[in-house]
C-alpha cells in the first residue's frame, strides 16, 4: 500500500474511532446521532479515497468511489430523517411540515 493510501485510510479509521468513542460516552439519542454522522460524511470518503489510490485507475477504484459518493450523499439525509423521527416521538417536533 502506498504511503498516501495509508495516510488516507488511517485518518478515516481515526475519525471512525473518535466518533464511536463519542457516541459511546453520550446518553441522548440525538447527541449520539451527531457523533455518528462524521463516519458517513468524513471517515468513509477518506477510507474510500485511500482504497481508490491503492487500487489505481481501475474498475475497483471506480466502484469504491461510487459507493463512497452514495454513502456521503445518503448519510446526512438518513441522519436528519432519524433525528426528526426521534424528535417527533419525544414530542420535540410536530407532525406538520414547515411552511
Amino acid at each position: 500500500m502506498s504511503p498516501v493510501a495509508e495516510v488516507l485510510v488511517g485518518l478515516g479509521v481515526l475519525v471512525a474511532l473518535a466518533s464511536s468513542v463519542g457516541a459511546l460516552l453520550t446518553r441522548d439519542v440525538l447527541t449520539r446521532l451527531h457523533f455518528v454522522t462524521p463516519v458517513t460524511s468524513l471517515a468513509a470518503p477518506l477510507v474510500g479515497a485511500g482504497l481508490a489510490v491503492d487500487a489505481g485507475w481501475s474498475a475497483t477504484a471506480a466502484m469504491d468511489l461510487l459507493i463512497v459518493l452514495v454513502l456521503a450523499a445518503a448519510g446526512p439525509m438518513l441522519a436528519a430523517a432519524t433525528a426528526h423521527a426521534r424528535a417527533r416521538r419525544q414530542g420535540l417536533a410536530t407532525e406538520k411540515a414547515p411552511e
